[in-house]
């Protein structure tokens, strides 16, 4: 089960909920909830999607250990033929079928989840996402310049 979240906003009330999320991408388990019946509790399998056109659509601390954010292009961006097959394919069940086959045949052996790839948007997000006194003691230590706006 792919969760996939668009569209995702970007700092202040786009965080509140990132600790469900990291929740709920660690979880082996979720409660299941119908409506006027007792939620029950069932295994979980599920991998979250996040998309955004934001900068900072996650919350990405220094210690994480669960995102992958990968590097984009923007050579696709305005391409509407592209867009509208993927569109398409995603709502074909036989594409789908063979994407998904193709995954389950993927050999994964020699994965570590550990070792999350280091991308320059990784770094850039977290970056972002740092707090102030973060920032304070890297300019403090490492001698960074602290960024500010002059209105």
């Amino acid at each position: 089960l792919w969760l996939i979240l668009e569209e995702l906003k970007s700092g202040g009330k786009g965080w509140e909920n990132s600790d469900r999320l990291k929740d709920l991408i660690s979880s082996t388990k979720q409660v299941w909830e119908e409506k006027f019946k007792t939620p029950k509790v069932g295994a979980w399998y599920g991998q979250v999607m996040v998309f955004s056109n934001h900068s900072f659509g996650i919350k990405l601390e220094n210690t994480d250990r669960r995102h992958v954010l990968f590097d984009t292009k923007a050579t696709r961006r305005d391409d509407k033929p592209f867009h509208d097959a993927v569109s398409a394919q995603t709502v074909d069940a036989n594409y789908m079928a063979v994407a998904f086959d193709w995954l389950l045949k993927r050999d994964v052996s020699k994965w570590n989840w550990r070792d999350l790839p280091q991308t320059n948007t990784r770094k850039i997000v977290k970056r972002g996402c740092e707090t102030p006194w973060m920032k304070f003691t890297r300019w403090l230590f490492d001698g960074e310049q602290l960024r500010h706006n002059r209105g």
